[in-house]
């Protein structure tokens, strides 16, 4: 029998077994037929990045994406920290109906040397996520602009530096969204027409899970924590997701258990962190070692179909 998400270990070196949904059983269905029939062929992994946006809140903050469970139900006592999520459109196919963290695919126009860019440059980046530079600097374009895109959070400053507070209100900004999520337009020429450059010290790398070889549809992710810039806030003006809103991680944790909330293996491993950690410094300060993790489907002695693997050490 699979544990709930909150009672999943996700520890260094730890076996999980995650559960998988209805979709996915159908996929691993064919993927072992076609393996038993000698015509299955993997499709090659899409880069892809995502970012668990962050911000503080003090104790006495109502919001009814707040957990009620009793201290002794808890993963950890209250930590002061909200995470965005987006539940995503039901007939997305990824993840539909599942909640996750503001991301995508990286755009080929991610790769542009010309996008304006503060911070640690992709040969620090590329030592922080294993990669080469190439790979890092589309990662980390990529997560900043799939951020804006689905949350209007845009981690970036003054391109001269400065750190006047940004804010990306309005029609305009939301203008400019729509046409970077149509490729109309190209992330530069966004940074560029308003002065800004993508602040990539925003960023904090926390993990990097690649979907099973079974899938169809595959993605080599990357995973980030950045905390919500002054000035800023994120609004659920995403046609990706039919809910978007800050929430308490042990929420998400709570509904997910109740069989309410879909979370998907990684980012349960990911909420987890902002969920465990002491505090906001914790959870941004704490640097984490660049390993790719791939789950392997299973079918458990009972009939239960669940995703496995064991934890980077």
């Amino acid at each position: 029998m699979l544990l709930k998400p909150s009672q999943q270990a996700y520890l260094p070196g730890e076996t999980i077994y995650a559960a998988m949904a209805d979709y996915q059983k159908e996929q691993v269905d064919a993927w072992h037929a076609a393996l038993a029939a000698g015509t299955f062929v993997p499709t090659e992994p899409r880069l892809a990045a995502t970012v668990m946006l962050v911000r503080r809140v003090d104790a006495d903050h109502v919001s009814e994406w707040r957990s009620t469970a009793a201290p002794a139900d808890r993963m950890a006592p209250p930590n002061g920290i909200e995470v965005f999520m987006i539940r995503r459109q039901r007939t997305m196919a990824v993840a539909p109906n599942a909640a996750v963290f503001p991301g995508g695919r990286v755009d080929l126009r991610d790769s542009d040397a010309d996008i304006p860019w503060l911070g640690a440059g992709p040969a620090e980046w590329a030592h922080r996520i294993g990669r080469d530079e190439e790979t890092a600097r589309r990662v980390v374009v990529c997560a900043i602009r799939e951020t804006f895109e689905e949350s209007g959070v845009l981690l970036a400053r003054a391109a001269d530096g400065s750190n006047a507070p940004l804010d990306t209100s309005g029609e305009a900004w939301l203008e400019e969204r729509r046409l970077l999520v149509e490729h109309e337009v190209a992330f530069a020429e966004v940074l560029r027409r308003h002065g800004l450059a993508i602040d990539a010290d925003c960023l904090r790398y926390l993990a990097n899970w690649c979907t099973p070889e079974y899938a169809q549809r595959r993605h080599d992710t990357f995973f980030f924590v950045a905390e919500c810039p002054a000035g800023q806030d994120a609004d659920d003006k995403t046609r990706e997701a039919f809910l978007a809103d800050w929430l308490e991680p042990q929420w998400a944790f709570d509904r997910a258990d109740a069989g309410l909330l879909d979370l998907m293996a990684p980012t349960v491993y990911n909420l987890g962190f902002a969920a465990r950690a002491a505090d906001m410094d914790e959870l941004l300060g704490t640097e984490h070692v660049p390993y790719r993790f791939m789950e392997k489907p299973v079918i458990l002695p009972d009939g239960t179909y669940a995703f496995t693997g064991v934890l980077p050490a």
